[in-house]
């Protein structure tokens, strides 16, 4: 974001984390659709997975980052927690290996749920040169272990972003695409 205004949407949600001390419902924006341009809106849309409901301790960040530190002393413990990933600049096969890096060292076996946020820049089109959508990707991931999974959480390289309290309880449900924190990230 550089020196620019921050959006009025990630100081709302960084003021309730971080100074208020609420117990944030992160949910993406539902703009109503303009008749006379949209039929259906897209932006900013969720994505279900896997539906479902999970708990735990909420991890993540970029993926690329949270792959290098697999195998070093510096790999967090992913046992019970909410796992939530982002990425820029990455190509379809790319986020498919850094997955696949997850699954051979066992993350999606520990975690309870994942999040897959936005991967600004990353998307090519389906089927272009016979490549998967990132959707097929993470769907290849989770459809065997029963993880409720979302996609699309205002989460990335965005301008409008949710200000994520790494450590803390939430409830995540995949259903409607929300994460509730279910303690105060300040004290």
């Amino acid at each position: 974001m550089g020196i620019q205004p921050w959006p009025e949407f990630t100081v709302e949600y960084m003021k309730k984390v971080l100074f208020d001390g609420s117990k944030v419902v992160f949910e993406n924006p539902r703009p109503k659709p303009d008749p006379t341009v949209d039929l259906i809106v897209t932006k900013d849309r969720i994505d279900v997975i896997h539906e479902g409901v999970a708990s735990g301790p909420l991890i993540g960040g970029n993926l690329s980052v949270l792959v290098a530190l697999l195998g070093s002393e510096y790999e967090p413990s992913w046992q019970g927690k909410i796992l939530f990933v982002e990425d820029v600049d990455e190509k379809n096969y790319r986020i498919d290996r850094l997955l696949s890096q997850l699954e051979l060292a066992g993350v999606f076996k520990e975690i309870k749920g994942f999040i897959f946020g936005k991967c600004t820049r990353c998307e090519i089109a389906a089927g272009s040169d016979g490549a998967k959508t990132l959707r097929e990707i993470v769907e290849h991931y989770v459809a065997s272990r029963n993880i409720p999974t979302f996609m699309g959480a205002m989460i990335g390289h965005i301008p409008e972003n949710f200000t994520l309290p790494e450590g803390l309880p939430v409830i995540m449900n995949a259903n409607n695409g929300t994460i509730k924190m279910l303690e105060s990230a300040v004290i």
